[in-house]
């Protein structure tokens, strides 16, 4: 267990969608003990079938030391009745923090139809089987509810007080989970604390459709653990509650028993709020506008254009990369956008024998917009022609030209900026680039860079952010995640729009944080 609290990673928008979503929540049981030191730690990764092939969907945490995973991060999958859904969950023993499922001891699979579950009263059991190997592999629960379309959200902060010692040795390491009931009557987590042995956890957020489903009665249940780092965890005991009750015992102290009905300890609700939490498709419906600002790499890396072996050959019988992911991320993007005017801009050539960093693909320095995606394109084709490829490969130019116009976008028209870097190179200002991001964080902008071609861009993950957030070079942390980073190798023999997915899969998110972060409100 690490020390950040852990909730749902849903992250799909609820819309007017005649099909329903519906979340799924995993437990199993029984799994196979794989480490030689300690339990298991059980991975489980969802798969979906299309076009003849199995892709990632999505992964739970990790629960770490347990051969009977309650899973809190759950799977939203929209149910379209009238097509077969076949889906596989498989289980995973985590050896380390590798994203590389290969590296990682593979417990069994369920393969089965999203129907089998759905039709399912209460919860659906299936058993875990090892193609390659005989035995029993535990079994894979399954529990299954509609989403309801609510946007609140429920802030929250409690406090442990002379909770039961659990072991001789040492003070206790307790954390907490919540779970809500389901209508057959069983509880799933929804929400996972951090560890904290003075028992004053962080104050959490979860949205209220996902705690209870907007029904303020609905019976939730928080457990109290004791963590132990190469054991399960130990039960210390729990509370039966509900969200109207809880907000009536704010400041009070709530007893917490065992299983025997035994008093082992106290909780405190330090405050609870429930605000309202305006959704992406809120502010779309309230008139914000998306604007597509396109970078593209000229540096000699990619290898003269006129050889076919180039990243920018031309030809009429197939896409480029840059082209490729042009298309895909435009085709999204640019129908949000009313006036069909987008920026496109090259970096890493040289015009009339000066290198420049930011330049527009129009040569016009006073109107760098083109009209529709396919102007876009067209701009790409007539520069690649106009340009000497040169280096080196600078960010920090285009992110601070994408820093202004985001903000004048914003000011004039009430436009939200994704700026779309394609790359096929490690940059050379990485401390000028994380300080341009740290900046952009209260700015209406997002950052999406595709690296293309064959080079290492494992340094990209750093601006990425996911883990670690950036600091710039006077010691600013930056205040929101808002870049985006995708190898297009992983997409180069799937269809466009798994790319246009992966590449664009944070963007709601990154612009409901920045509204939240500024006070912003949809109209």
């Amino acid at each position: 267990m690490n020390g950040v609290g852990k909730s749902v990673g849903g992250g799909m928008m609820v819309s007017d969608s005649p099909f329903p979503i519906v979340n799924l929540h995993l437990s199993a049981r029984d799994l196979p003990n794989m480490d030689m030191v300690g339990l298991s730690d059980p991975l489980c990764v969802l798969f979906i079938f299309d076009n003849g092939k199995w892709f990632e969907f999505g992964r739970t945490e990790v629960i770490h030391n347990n051969l009977n995973p309650d899973w809190v991060k759950f799977f939203p999958i929209m149910l379209i009745f009238e097509i077969r859904q076949p889906i596989m969950f498989r289980i995973f023993d985590v050896d380390s923090d590798s994203p590389d499922l290969s590296k990682h001891d593979f417990i069994g699979e369920v393969q089965v139809d999203l129907s089998q579950i759905v039709s399912q009263e209460g919860r659906a059991v299936f058993e875990i089987k090892n193609p390659k190997k005989s035995g029993k592999f535990g079994t894979l629960m399954i529990n299954h509810e509609q989403v309801e379309n609510c946007a609140s959200l429920v802030e929250m902060h409690l406090s442990g007080k002379d909770l039961k010692k659990m072991s001789w040795i040492g003070s206790n390491d307790p954390f907490f989970t919540v779970s809500k009931v389901l209508e057959g009557g069983t509880f799933v987590p929804v929400y996972q604390s951090e560890v904290n042995s003075k028992m004053k956890w962080n104050k959490f957020s979860i949205p209220i459709q996902i705690l209870c489903g907007n029904d303020a009665e609905r019976p939730l249940k928080i457990t109290f653990y004791d963590f132990h780092k190469n054991n399960s965890p130990k039960l210390i005991g729990f509370t039966e509650t509900s969200l109207s009750r809880l907000t009536e015992s704010t400041g009070q102290l709530v007893e917490i028993k065992n299983e025997k009905r035994e008093s082992t300890g106290k909780f405190k609700v330090e405050m609870i709020t429930i605000n309202q939490k305006y959704s992406f498709y809120d502010f779309l419906r309230g008139g914000l506008q998306l604007n597509l600002i396109t970078a593209i790499d000229f540096t000699a890396s990619n290898r003269d254009p006129r050889d076919p072996n180039s990243l920018h050959f031309i030809s009429p019988q197939a896409q480029n990369q840059y082209e490729k992911c042009i298309v895909a991320v435009g085709e999204i993007l640019c129908p949000y956008d009313n006036d069909q005017l987008f920026p496109v801009f090259g970096f890493g050539a040289k015009i009339a024998g000066i290198v420049q960093h930011c330049f527009p693909l129009t040569f016009n320095p006073n109107n760098p917009n083109v009209q529709g995606l396919y102007g876009i394109v067209n701009v790409y084709h007539h520069a690649i022609t106009q340009v000497q490829l040169s280096g080196p490969t600078l960010f920090a130019p285009i992110i601070k030209a994408a820093n202004q116009t985001a903000h004048h976008s914003f000011q004039e028209s009430r436009t939200y900026t994704i700026l779309l870097i394609i790359t096929d190179g490690i940059i050379n200002d990485m401390p000028d680039t994380i300080d341009a991001i740290v900046e952009a964080g209260r700015l209406p902008l997002s950052i999406i860079i595709v690296g293309v071609g064959g080079a290492d861009f494992s340094a990209m993950d750093v601006l990425d952010a996911d883990d670690e957030p950036l600091v710039s070079s006077k010691g600013e942390k930056m205040c929101r995640d808002l870049v985006q980073f995708v190898p297009f190798s992983r997409f180069a023999n799937q269809h466009p729009s798994a790319l246009a997915a992966a590449v664009l899969d944070e963007v709601p998110r990154q612009l409901v944080e920045w509204a939240e972060l500024n006070g912003i409100r949809p109209t």
